[in-house]
């Protein structure tokens, strides 16, 4: 089954979910958080250090899923990374909804 999210539903315990991370640095701060949080969690890592498994119980999946949030937002690149193009871009947004709106006004009087 397709997921686009880091976590699922535990396949041999339902009272689990789990939590996955691809990097070492994204899987000690989501740890560093669990631990802060007092959230108990069983921890895996693939033999090569490709993934990194937090089992954590359903009891505490609502704020589990905000701290995995946190961690990934933390880690996240830019949607535009050069800045110049990133403003040329909402600059130009900008332009467009102001000339829509003036058309919009003008037509009305």
């Amino acid at each position: 089954m397709f997921n686009i999210t880091n976590y699922s539903e535990h396949p041999t315990n339902k009272i689990y979910t789990v939590f996955w991370f691809k990097t070492l640095e994204q899987a000690h701060f989501f740890e560093n958080l669990l631990a802060t949080n007092r959230i108990f969690f069983e921890k895996y890592t693939e033999e090569d250090n490709s993934v990194i498994y937090f089992a954590i119980k359903n009891i505490d999946y609502k704020i589990s899923v905000k701290l995995n949030y946190e961690t990934i937002g933390r880690f996240r690149s830019q949607l535009i990374p050069n800045k110049i193009l990133r403003y040329t871009i909402i600059s130009i947004s900008a332009i467009c909804i102001a000339i829509a709106i003036a058309g919009y006004i003008k037509n009305q009087f």
